[in-house]
This record gives C-alpha cells, sequence and structure tokens, in this order.
C-alpha cells in the first residue's frame, strides 16, 4: 500500500460517483447484490428505473465526511454533487475501496452498516478478480 497517505478530504466525487456506477452497473456479478441485501430499497429503485449509484455514492460521500470529523474536528465540505461517471475496471474499484474504507475508519465508522458493506464488496472484487485468473483456474481444488 505504497500510495496510501493520509488525506483531509473526503474522496472526491468523481471517484466516489465512477465507483457507485461500476456497483451497479458495470461489475462482475455479486456486488448489486451485497448491495441489495443491506439496503433494499436499491432493488426497489432500480424496477422503478431510478439512479441508484446517485444515491450510494452519495451515502459513501456522506459517511466519509462524517468519518473525517471523527478525526479532525468539524470540518465543512462541501455538498456532495453525482458527477457524471467514467468507466473504471474491477481494479480501480478495489483500489477505490480500499481508499474509502482507509479513509473511513475513524470514531465509530467502522461500526455502521454501511463500512461492514464495503469490507464485504472489497472481498467480492478480490474474489471476482482471483477466479478469473488463469493460475487460479489451474490450480487443482484438493491438492
Amino acid at each position: 500500500m505504497d500510495d496510501m497517505y493520509e488525506l483531509l478530504e473526503p474522496m472526491s466525487m468523481q471517484s466516489l460517483s465512477n465507483l457507485a456506477n461500476w456497483f451497479f452497473y458495470k461489475n462482475f456479478d455479486g456486488c448489486k447484490y451485497e448491495i441489495f441485501d443491506v439496503y433494499p430499497k436499491y432493488e426497489k429503485y432500480e424496477e422503478q428505473g431510478k439512479n441508484c449509484a446517485e444515491d450510494f455514492a452519495k451515502k459513501l460521500y456522506d459517511l466519509n465526511c462524517y468519518s473525517l470529523k471523527q478525526k479532525y474536528g468539524d470540518e465543512n465540505f462541501k455538498e456532495f454533487e453525482f458527477k457524471k461517471p467514467e468507466i473504471i475496471d474491477e481494479f480501480q474499484a478495489l483500489k477505490s475501496v480500499r481508499c474509502w474504507l482507509y479513509q473511513c475508519v475513524e470514531g465509530v465508522t467502522g461500526n455502521r452498516k454501511l463500512f461492514r458493506l464495503m469490507q464485504t464488496l472489497e472481498r467480492v472484487i478480490l474474489n471476482g478478480i482471483v477466479m478469473r485468473l488463469d493460475r487460479y483456474k489451474n490450480a487443482k481444488w484438493d491438492y
């Protein structure tokens, strides 16, 4: 983790918009359904054609700001504004999740269901990456 460092600002609105969009619309199997299990309203939103990513990105931003306030005191952060998502791959999604988790570990944030969900999503992404590797596919099941 050579690029981890303390940030006094929450993750960028662009990064969170990209990540939330990836979770709902661009990911491999698993991420969206983990979110639906914790936040069933998003499944209803999706059925209604609403943009789940925008609301979820705001949740990520709000908890990120809350965690930073726990560590650094009363900061005034900008209101969240959803940005037009750029396409990211699973490696960027994983890195973004890890950045968010790193920034959100302060105070009681780690006890929040959103934080625990993001920890689960980190594992889902890692599994998805590893299971597609030839080295994994070629490994013996019971060796």
